[in-house]
């Protein structure tokens, strides 16, 4: 069996879901069980992401019978990079990166440079994109689902 590296825990991952989801339903609130059918994560998993993106001060809850959550913030300001540093704090490639120790190897290893910049990559691209931007792909890929244009939503 092969192990792959993943950039995403499920975490972030389902983290993101769950973001993009109340932010293609702006009006009203969500509720958590509604947010897990619609997602596919657990209700329970769901409940845990909910409060910590509450605690981040991203949703709002609201209690009750008409309760739920709904976006805080204006999705256009939550980058990938934001939920990625959320749930999992920021990218690194490599342990020799962190910062804190110096890696004796370091003056002469032509790798640390090379994964540096390739963090900052990621790191800007996991900016450029935000949860508007990823609500509206999703919404673009269900019209054209709803419209039978099948092949242009895959």
């Amino acid at each position: 069996m092969v192990s792959v590296m993943k950039l995403l825990t499920r975490k972030t991952d389902y983290g993101l879901r769950l973001l993009v989801e109340v932010a293609s339903e702006p009006e009203g609130f969500m509720s958590s069980a509604k947010l897990s059918r619609r997602t596919g994560v657990s209700l329970a998993f769901t409940r845990s992401l909910v409060r910590q993106l509450v605690r981040a001060n991203w949703l709002q809850a609201h209690e009750g019978r008409k309760g739920g959550v709904k976006l805080k913030v204006s999705p256009e300001r939550i980058s990938v990079r934001h939920v990625v540093e959320l749930f999992q704090g920021p990218v690194r490639l490599s342990g020799c990166l962190l910062g804190g120790k110096v890696c004796p190897r370091r003056a002469t290893c032509g790798l640390s440079r090379r994964l540096g910049k390739m963090e900052q990559e990621i790191n800007t691209h996991f900016e450029e994109v935000t949860i508007k931007n990823l609500a509206s792909a999703k919404k673009m890929k269900n019209k054209r689902r709803r419209d039978g244009n099948v092949l242009s939503a895959v």
